[in-house]
């Protein structure tokens, strides 16, 4: 969104573009991980304890984003590159549910901030019918 500036100008409010692919992929996490995303993915992904946990994988995301696979001369082959997107996946979806998470806070925190002003505007009236 573009926020528009006294002088009329435009000026973007945050700098947008993607992440420079600029390390090896660590393949040793991603097989030290490997089996608690396929419990998030198995049949246990209900279980609020493997949610739980699996959610925790998100802080991969910043790992994510800068791994670059065409520069890993060792440790790719066809199953490595299954559970890095697996794992994927679950960054993604964890990602996902910390965001709705902080929708529904807002959501509740503008709630509250309504029911306050609804009060404060309330007792307004009320002291200027009595005068």
């Amino acid at each position: 969104s573009m926020l528009q500036c006294a002088q009329g100008a435009e000026v973007p409010l945050v700098s947008i573009n993607f992440t420079a692919k600029d390390m090896q992929v660590d393949w040793d996490k991603v097989n030290r991980v490997a089996p608690l995303v396929e419990q998030a993915l198995g049949s246990k992904r209900q279980e609020v304890s493997v949610v739980t946990t699996a959610r925790r994988l998100e802080k991969f995301y910043a790992h994510l984003v800068r791994w670059d696979v065409t520069r890993s001369n060792s440790g790719i082959n066809a199953q490595s590159l299954v559970k890095l997107f697996r794992l994927s996946q679950v960054v993604l979806e964890a990602r996902t549910m910390e965001h709705s998470d902080q929708d529904a806070e807002l959501v509740r925190e503008v709630t509250r901030l309504k029911d306050e002003l609804q009060v404060l505007t309330h007792a307004d009236d009320e002291r200027e019918r009595e005068s």
